[in-house]
């Protein structure tokens, strides 16, 4: 496993052991490789890169083209709108 993919899943684990294992036990069962990308995809999370786009189109789109990124991306990936605004609003405080 990426070093990169264990981060990721103590990440998104929020440090809850039971989460770390229940995302290991996912990625494992559909992946012989663990990647950074795969985590995202096993557990529907928004990725960084995923973030990142939103954020972008959402500071340098006019409203109609950032809202067809989202919506685009959102259903693409299968994302929750909450999980969105959260990692959003994580990204954000953290500038």
């Amino acid at each position: 496993m990426e070093k990169a993919a264990a981060e990721a899943i103590v990440r998104l684990s929020g440090g809850d052991m039971r989460k770390v294992l229940n995302i290991l036990e996912s990625c494992s069962l559909a992946y012989r490789k663990i990647t950074v990308q795969k985590i995202y995809e096993v557990t529907g999370r928004p990725s960084p890169e995923d973030i990142e786009t939103i954020y972008t189109a959402l500071t340098t789109d006019g409203y109609t083209q950032a809202f067809d990124k989202i919506v685009a991306l959102k259903v693409s990936k299968s994302l929750a709108l909450d999980d969105i605004i959260r990692d959003i609003h994580k990204a954000i405080m953290e500038t």
